[in-house]
């Protein structure tokens, strides 16, 4: 936890890991884990990472069982673009939507950013250490928000309230998705 004094062995949820080496080489960053989370719903991990070469700003990510769900600089400004592309699939599709629902937390970016343009958000998350992730590292303020800690299929098979928008945010989708205007797999690297 001292970002002096951290350096990595093996960091990796990328599926190509020469090319990941290879970039670890050229850019030598150094990783420090400021908070871990163990539970029955997985591990959860917040790093921040520098580099050398001070024209690299820090950053700071959100790890969810190995895999990056978010970048954000030490300001939570995202560096993850799928986090912009959710924002304005809302805005383009539902331009005077009122309401939206976000399945999954994360460091807790896509609500904020949805509440920033005047959405009433409910936010559903299974783990709690999510929450307490995305407060205490990424300026996640749960006040302003409807948050429901549960299990986001029943949540919605039982939720009577309706909702302009709704964002499935999740770390693992389900192999079957219900029809939608339009889905985005940031693990994906094909498409077939």
């Amino acid at each position: 936890r001292d970002r002096e004094s951290f350096d990595v062995i093996a960091l990796t949820a990328n599926r190509n890991v020469d090319d990941l080496f290879s970039q670890c080489q050229i850019w030598e960053p150094k990783f420090a884990v400021m908070a871990e989370y163990s539970s029955v719903f997985g591990n959860t991990k917040v790093v921040e990472i520098r580099f050398p070469d001070t024209r690299i700003a820090p950053m700071k990510a959100y790890i969810q069982d190995g895999i990056f769900q978010n970048r954000t600089t030490l300001a939570n400004v995202s560096l993850s673009m799928y986090t912009y592309v959710l924002d304005q699939l809302a805005k383009t599709f539902v331009p005077q939507g009122k309401s939206a629902l976000v399945l999954g937390l994360g460091a807790g970016v896509v609500p904020r950013d949805l509440k920033r343009r005047g959405l009433d958000v409910t936010v559903v998350d299974i783990n709690p250490d999510a929450l307490v992730a995305a407060t205490e590292h990424f300026g996640f303020k749960p006040g302003g928000f409807e948050m429901r800690l549960q299990d986001a299929r029943t949540f919605v098979r039982n939720c009577e309230a309706s909702f302009d928008v709704v964002v499935v945010d999740h770390h693992e989708g389900e192999a079957r998705l219900p029809p939608a205007v339009a889905v985005i797999n940031p693990n994906r690297l094909d498409e077939e």
